[in-house]
């Protein structure tokens, strides 16, 4: 009798287990495509030790997007935009993108992974791979606030 309740046991423990695993949370906190839709203007850069709240002359003698922002984002397409350019030119292209496990997939390969979540009117993306565009800050962390 005794391995028989220690048998329900543990078949009832893997099932409650399982069940929570596989449930369909509705509300993870997680940004979606349409909370992303306007603009993210740039309030600063972490990366590598440092933050940057303005265009950093020598940062962006070796990176490109040292400053960013987004315009005009829809649910499927992002404009990237930046006036910190070696030229002194505003910078800017329009990607499509999808959202998927808190990260943001652009068109081009460039991925940025969504670090927080606690509020939809401030952004904080770390540029988690940069696709073919090497030159970009791989691993800094942008905080863009949302415009009304």
């Amino acid at each position: 009798m005794k391995k028989v309740i220690c048998l329900a046991v543990i078949v009832c423990g893997i099932l409650t287990c399982l069940n929570q695993g596989c449930s369909d949370d509705t509300d993870t906190g997680a940004i979606t495509a349409s909370d992303l839709v306007g603009n993210w203007m740039f309030v600063s850069l972490e990366f590598n030790g440092t933050t940057t709240t303005d265009c950093d002359s020598a940062l962006n003698k070796d990176y490109d997007l040292v400053t960013l922002s987004l315009k005009n984002v829809s649910t499927t397409s992002m404009t990237l935009y930046t006036s910190c350019t070696d030229e002194g030119t505003l910078w800017e292209q329009t990607f499509g993108y999808t959202i998927s496990n808190n990260s943001i997939s652009l068109s081009n390969g460039v991925v940025f992974h969504i670090e927080d979540t606690s509020t939809k009117t401030t952004l904080k993306l770390k540029l988690s791979d940069p696709g073919l565009a090497k030159t970009y800050p791989e691993g800094g962390i942008y905080t863009l606030n949302k415009q009304p």
